[in-house]
């Protein structure tokens, strides 16, 4: 055979060859591939981590997963939203898939802000980001931050405020972040009604009113100053501080009638005229750095 020839013979074999790698190639990675979805990588263990308002078992079923699937067929992102959207608790969702069998679920949970009181008699449990986390009747279990002032329209679990209310939202955010750097405790009340006289309520005995936000700081501090070193313990009333460094002192009833529980008289009318008396409530004034015995 002429050596042209023969050469040519080898360069086609040599490209069938080539050909039939390329071939085999395709077919072991594509049999792979179908053995990863069908046969290796079942979920065999789902663990879930930063929980504690649910339950692990609590998501299974909600996250659209199950032992047994497939570990590469699971969506990151519908599961993290299947989650965030059933449970109001839970803020965010990273889903790890670890080789070759298991499934972490870490969960964000959100942190509570307080609860707006509505003129219905619901109250709106916020967090931190506005996030509502709960609407229900009555009031909100001990030791939550409640907010009057502020009225919520249409509000549903695991979404955020609406967006009328994010100014509301952002002054009580301000508000909290002032009331923790002071160090302040006890406080058990905010109303928001007036942007430029707002109030807290403080060990359920003191009214504090802060006026606007301007030196929100410096009133907080000099209140909690007063209170630690100027008031006595069992001080009931009012306290203005809505000029910085300078409190005056009310003593007054700062719940409205029935708080405490006692049964109010029946409205009837009045029969005869009585004269008003005047209430002989003392009103104290105290400068930065003068003591007072209220």
């Amino acid at each position: 055979m002429p050596p042209k020839k023969l050469v040519r013979k080898k360069r086609r074999r040599r490209g069938r060859n080539i050909l039939y790698y390329v071939m085999f190639a395709v077919l072991a990675v594509a049999i792979s591939l179908i053995l990863s979805l069908t046969v290796f990588f079942k979920v065999e263990t789902i663990e879930v981590k930063g929980s504690t308002k649910y339950q692990p078992g609590a998501f299974f079923g909600a996250a659209g997963f199950e032992v047994g699937v497939n570990l590469f067929s699971i969506s990151v992102g519908l599961v993290a939203k299947a989650l965030t959207d059933t449970y109001p608790y839970v803020e965010a969702v990273r889903v790890q898939r670890s080789l070759p069998s298991k499934v972490t679920l870490h969960i964000t949970e959100a942190v509570e802000l307080g609860a707006f009181m509505q003129e219905d008699g619901t109250y709106i449990l916020v967090s931190d980001k506005g996030r509502i986390l709960e609407i229900a009747a009555g009031s909100p279990k001990a030791g939550t931050l409640v907010v009057n002032g502020v009225q919520i329209e249409n509000p549903q679990l695991c979404q955020n405020i609406p967006g009328e209310n994010d100014e509301s939202l952002g002054m009580l955010r301000y508000l909290v972040e002032a009331i923790y750097t002071t160090g302040f405790e006890n406080v058990s009340r905010i109303d928001l009604s007036d942007r430029l006289n707002m109030y807290i309520i403080y060990d359920d005995r003191v009214r504090i009113e802060l006026g606007s936000e301007t030196e929100l700081v410096d009133k907080l501090d000099f209140a909690k100053y007063a209170l630690d070193n100027n008031v006595r313990s069992d001080f009931e009333g009012i306290m203005d501080v809505t000029m910085a460094k300078r409190i005056s002192f009310l003593p007054a009833e700062i719940h409205e009638p029935g708080y405490h529980g006692e049964e109010l008289p029946s409205e009837e009318p009045d029969t005869e005229p009585t004269d008003s008396v005047e209430s002989g409530k003392e009103d104290t004034a105290l400068e930065d750095g003068e003591p007072a015995d209220s």
